[in-house]
């Protein structure tokens, strides 16, 4: 299913800080993919680090035997040099149909 085009917004005048953008909570099994990288979410869970991915063509795919809505978000997080962060996250939820 495709995500659609996501754009992300930069604030940062001076080019100081670092930015971090991930996919959370997305199922095992589900794999995430912008056409050219694509990930697989292990058995344990966990995030996706997407720096370097195209956000404008992500989609993604439910695990196996999966129907319903997949729900996920993407977080953003700024990094200053002195360490102070600020997060901006996207829920997303996705219907995924029956494979017949």
């Amino acid at each position: 299913v495709s995500l659609g085009a996501l754009t992300l917004g930069r604030g940062d005048i001076d080019g100081s800080e670092s930015l971090a953008i991930a996919a959370i909570g997305l199922p095992p099994g589900a794999t995430l993919t912008d056409g050219t990288r694509s990930v697989t979410v292990p058995a344990g869970g966990g995030s996706i680090d997407l720096a370097g991915w195209n956000l404008g063509t992500l989609a993604v795919r439910g695990p196996a035997d999966f129907a319903g809505e997949l729900t996920f978000s993407i977080r953003a997080t700024t990094t200053e040099p002195n360490g102070s962060t600020a997060s901006s996250t996207l829920n997303l939820g996705v219907e995924i149909a029956p494979v017949d």
